[in-house]
């Protein structure tokens, strides 16, 4: 890279670039380099950028220093007589995927066509204002955010209802996120109340006829607040050697995640929730409504990344790809998938194939599956034998499968070994 900048700086007539001070010049590094952090721009792709604008600049990158963290960018040029150093804050952090490919393709236009530095200076303050607007407006985005939960919600295997239930809950919390945003409040405190209204309106649809999985909203519903990005850009900065970046982008990151995890127990406090035990999550099939959901789930965060419309054909189709890929592994090469999402680990996993039976007893196989009438003794039942009650852990104390009776269902094998302690 070293080299293809030295080229470029040889190339090109730099005496109109030279006409602006060496501040000056830094100031509008320093601008490229603020643009790409508040976009959500990763550390070492921000330093190429900045280094091809220095070069167009005239400023060697030998005598270029730069220290990047969070929230502050230090830029330092040691000349022959004098050293300049200069700091630039990066207050307002977001994700613009068109920001950060207008700026790379500026810094190379900037070398290419031998811009005067009026010209490249211009471009870099309406590229600023740029930033400040969205190809989509505020209404799209957010039901482009209710889809994209939607379609989340759809791959864990919810039916179209609970499809339509998720994305109306997760476009009410958006707006929740866009008017705390609006108002100046503290990010994380946006993105509890967030959290907490998105997963009260989930609940409350239970109300709503047609859905025969009306748990499932609940777990899609917060998914646009997810940080992904954000934890993408910690790993990449972490393993390119900017560790206090890395360091910084990680820790925003579980403050994101605590800031959810506050806003979702306070919804399930106030609406005061059931607990379920368990709910697979599993595809409802393999090829058509999966490659739907992931279409419109991928374009969905595409409009919230901000990426220009032409390209969501692009992102759509690379995601039915990806499900397919994933589906063929499941299927042809039995690669484990996730299973369920759980409230209470306390209460051992049936298969629906054999939990007909444990509905049925009267003991605590009965009490850890919904009946609640006996709560303890010895119990015997074809094929399980239970010991007793174990009250401190809130489950019976062992499962032993003896032998399968002649009517157990051939869908799934016997979910507990001989002596097996749960």
């Amino acid at each position: 890279m070293t080299k293809g900048l030295e080229t470029a700086m040889s190339s090109i007539d730099i005496c109109s670039a030279r006409q602006a001070t060496i501040k000056d010049k830094m100031e509008m590094v320093l601008d490229i380099g603020q643009l790409l952090m508040e976009s959500g721009g990763d550390s070492k792709s921000i330093v190429r950028d900045m280094l091809r604008a220095a070069a167009y600049l005239g400023l060697h990158w030998k005598h270029l220093n730069f220290h990047m963290t969070y929230t502050t960018i230090m830029a330092n040029y040691d000349s022959e007589k004098k050293s300049y150093t200069v700091f630039r804050k990066c207050r307002i952090h977001g994700i613009n995927m068109t920001t950060i490919a207008d700026v790379s393709q500026l810094s190379w236009r900037a070398l290419e066509q031998k811009y005067e530095t009026g010209t490249f200076k211009a471009d870099l303050e309406a590229m600023k204002e740029k930033s400040m607007q969205r190809h989509y407006p505020q209404w799209a985005t957010s039901l482009a955010a209710g889809i994209a939960c939607g379609g989340f919600c759809k791959l864990f295997g919810c039916d179209w209802i609970a499809f339509a239930y998720t994305a109306l809950a997760a476009c009410i919390g958006f707006w929740v996120r866009h008017g705390c945003n609006r108002f100046g409040v503290n990010p994380y405190i946006s993105i509890a109340a967030s959290a907490c209204i998105a997963t009260a309106a989930a609940y409350w649809t239970q109300v709503l006829p047609g859905s025969d999985t009306p748990w499932f909203p609940m777990i899609a519903c917060m998914l646009f607040l997810v940080p992904g990005v954000p934890l993408i850009n910690s790993f990449d900065d972490l393993m390119n050697n900017y560790i206090v970046s890395g360091m910084t982008r990680a820790m925003n990151t579980m403050l994101v995640v605590l800031a959810m995890t506050f806003g979702i127990v306070g919804a399930i406090s106030l609406c005061q929730i059931p607990a379920y035990s368990t709910y697979d999550i599993v595809p409802d099939s393999i090829y058509g409504s999966q490659a739907i959901a992931a279409a419109l789930a991928a374009m969905g965060f595409s409009v919230i990344f901000n990426i220009p419309p032409r390209l969501l054909p692009v992102a759509g189709i690379g995601a039915v790809m990806a499900v397919g890929t994933r589906n063929i592994l499941a299927i042809g090469f039995d690669v484990p998938r996730p299973c369920r999402h759980s409230h209470d680990s306390r209460r051992p996993h049936v298969p629906p194939a054999h939990r007909h039976f444990l509905y049925s007893l009267p003991g605590p196989a009965g009490a850890a599956h919904g009946h609640t009438k006996r709560r303890s003794g010895l119990y015997d039942y074809p094929g399980y034998r239970l010991g007793r009650y174990d009250s401190r852990h809130d489950r019976p104390s062992v499962y032993r499968a003896v032998e399968a009776p002649a009517s157990l269902p051939s869908a799934g094998r016997c979910p507990f070994r001989r002596g097996q302690r749960l």
